[in-house]
């Protein structure tokens, strides 16, 4: 086999895996697009004794932290209305749910 053949080959396993990252890109935008569908879930939950937390399911880090539970509130009810769908969580001081609020 002469170059040419292996310049078609290498032309063509290119091709082969330029294929694959559309496909494999495609996959991933479209798992992106399915879990936009589903509710943004926001939780309020005692932080440091006195303080209090708001942040959304799914993320590692606090979004913000408040010194009272009623302002904790009002930004988690504030953030979870920029979505469609939504719900917000409001913890006890021990962690356990105390009230669901949703968006339908």
């Amino acid at each position: 086999m002469g170059n040419a053949g292996r310049n078609k080959d290498a032309e063509a396993k290119k091709k082969e895996t330029r294929k694959w990252d559309r496909e494999s890109l495609t996959r991933t935008l479209m798992g992106v697009l399915e879990a936009k569908k589903g509710k943004d879930i926001y939780h309020v939950i005692s932080y440091d004794g006195d303080r209090w937390g708001v942040f959304r399911e799914g993320c590692k880090r606090m979004h913000k932290i408040h010194d009272n539970k009623r302002s904790a509130v009002a930004h988690a009810k504030q953030l979870a209305r920029r979505s469609m769908k939504w719900s917000v969580v409001i913890h006890k001081e021990d962690a356990t749910p105390e009230k669901y609020i949703h968006s339908d």
